[in-house]
Parts: structure tokens; sequence; C-alpha cells
């Protein structure tokens, strides 16, 4: 069965296995595999998601964008595209307000977010939504007052799912969920969840 995480627990961790360049203001190149770029609030930073080779790096300087968000395409076991926070102390924020989407959904494989910022969303809004069959990384992010569940893997079967050091406050939802309920449909395995997760408020689902 599904995997649901809606209690705060410390350090240590937890593996299981479970039943166009559009942009005025990018620094860098699009062309070669390994190169960081960075965007701002102002840019259409999806778009250039879209366009990142493997290997690459996407900064996001501090500042509120603009969701929703789908990651169509990944990078490999060697080199997974990762977006990033480009100052931790100032951690960009991913917004959205509507209600029928979520703020980011994943549906390629090999992709890293780290230390960016969720929420709030509204009721069944969630944060981070995986589609995707291999080598996700979610590390570092704050979720705070979510509607719907931080991060969730349902969808398909999935492997090589990392989630650590994450920080998940006033959520209005289970704070994580992971593979089927019935356990049957798709499973999960080599997920780990790692390092100090906090969550508070009453699990939904």
């Amino acid at each position: 069965m599904g995997l649901a995480i809606a209690s705060s627990f410390g350090t240590g961790a937890v593996r299981t296995s479970s039943t166009a360049l559009l942009l005025l203001l990018v620094t860098a190149t699009f062309s070669a595999a390994g190169s960081t770029l960075e965007v701002g609030p102002e840019d259409d930073w999806c778009a250039v998601i879209r366009e990142l080779p493997a290997g690459s790096q996407l900064l996001l300087r501090p500042g509120d964008y603009s969701g929703p968000c789908t990651i169509r395409n990944g990078g490999t076991a060697d080199a997974p595209i990762v977006v990033r926070a480009k100052d931790l102390e100032q951690r960009p924020r991913l917004i959205f307000q509507g209600a029928d989407r979520n703020v980011l959904d994943v549906r390629a494989d090999h992709v890293t977010i780290r230390g960016l910022q969720f929420g709030p969303t509204l009721p069944d809004v969630d944060a981070i939504r995986i589609y995707a069959a291999s080598g996700i990384t979610i590390e570092d992010c704050h979720f705070f007052s979510l509607g719907g569940i931080a991060i969730v893997a349902n969808h398909t079967n999935a492997r090589h799912i990392a989630v650590r050091r994450n920080q998940i406050t006033a959520t209005k939802a289970t704070a994580m969920y992971f593979g089927c309920h019935d356990g049957l449909q798709c499973t999960l395995s080599d997920l780990l969840i790692e390092q100090k997760l906090h969550q508070w408020g009453h699990a939904a689902r």
C-alpha cells in the first residue's frame, strides 16, 4: 500500500520499498551540457527549464516565481537536471493561487530540486507531484501552509527517489505520500527519506 507520512521525526534516515531561449537575463548557453544558467522572478523560468540539456543547473534568484510549471525534459543518472536556489538564505518561492494544477509537476527522470520554497496553496493543490520513473531528488526545500501534499509520487512504478533535509510546516494535508494506495497499481523501490522533516497540522489523505 502507499506510504503516507504525516508526523514529524528528527535526524536519521528512512529507506523503504513501497507497495527559450526566451529570456533576456539568462546567463550561460543552452547548448553545452553541464552549463549553469540563472534567472530572476521577472523571467519565464519554466520556459528555461524546458530547454535545459542534461547535466545543466538552473539557479533561481530570490523572489516569487509564478507557477504552475511542468518539467518534461530530464537528465541522465550521471548528469541530472538541477533546479535550485541561488541563495539558501533568500530562498526563491514558487507560488500558485489556482485550484486546477499543482505548483510543480515532474514528468521527466533524473531531476534534482534543491533549496526552493513552496506555498501557501489552496486545498488539494500539491507542491511537487512526481510522475517520473527514476532518479528524482528533492532536498533542502521549505513547504509552508499547503492545502495539498508537499511531495507525492503515486502514479507509476518508480525507483531511486531521494528526499533530504526538507521542512514542512503548517500544512493542512498529509506531508508526503509515496506509492499507490492499493499497493498493486504502482510500487516504489529505493525510496530514501533522510534527516529532519517537520510537519504540523493534520493528516488528510
